[in-house]
């Protein structure tokens, strides 16, 4: 309850989608295979125990990192998205992000 307060500037970074580097294409095309790994791991964590916390419009950089990652040509990183994907469309109240991530899959396949 009191940590609230001081992660509100953690959030806000976290969440300020014009500002993140590492959902850039650039990024995800570039960047280690731990480093993808992680981001896959966070993308996991904030889509579904901190969905409450994310606009639609917040939701869009998260599931394009997944989406991507799903299209990775390094097979452990495909492998660890396609874990996270899957635990993520098991959530029935997620129709949001199951048309984020049908949105950017239907670009990338276009």
């Amino acid at each position: 309850v009191f940590a609230e307060p001081k992660l509100a500037s953690f959030w806000n970074s976290l969440l300020n989608s014009e500002k993140l580097s590492f959902s850039s294409t650039k990024f995800l095309n570039s960047g280690s295979t731990n480093a993808l790994c992680y981001l896959v791991d966070l993308s996991e964590k904030l889509l579904t125990e901190h969905l409450h916390r994310l606009t639609e419009d917040q939701i869009k950089p998260w599931t394009f990192c997944l989406v991507t990652n799903l299209l990775h040509p390094n097979r452990q990183v495909r492998q660890r998205a396609l874990s996270s994907t899957r635990k993520i469309l098991k959530y029935s109240d997620m129709g949001s992000v199951q048309d984020a991530m049908l949105a950017h899959l239907s670009e990338h396949l276009a």
